[in-house]
């Protein structure tokens, strides 16, 4: 149950709206189209982008507080960068970590 809240709240940072159910190609989805994901849709691919470039890194963890944490930094460079992939942004944060 933590675990859905904590991904509910990281889906309220970047804001609701909706958008189509279907397949998404992930590295497409623009910062500036966060807004426009409706919010169960975007904790799903949020979580799924963190998984994939923790799998990509060799990283097999699920570090829950970790996901939580980088919330804040990735809308603010989303924000400041709305042009870049949320995949990207959230690449280079997990960088910085």
């Amino acid at each position: 149950m933590k675990k859905i809240l904590i991904l509910a709240a990281l889906a309220c940072a970047f804001g609701a709206g909706t958008a189509n159910a279907g397949a998404i190609d992930a590295a497409t989805i623009k910062c500036s189209e966060r807004t426009t994901i409706a919010k169960e849709d975007l904790s799903y691919i949020l979580f799924w982008m963190y998984g994939f470039l923790n799998g990509k890194a060799d990283d097999t963890t699920i570090d829950i507080d970790g996901y939580t944490k980088i919330a804040d930094k990735i809308v603010k460079k989303c924000d400041e960068n709305p042009d870049l992939g949320l995949l990207t942004v959230m690449g280079a944060v997990l960088e910085e970590k």
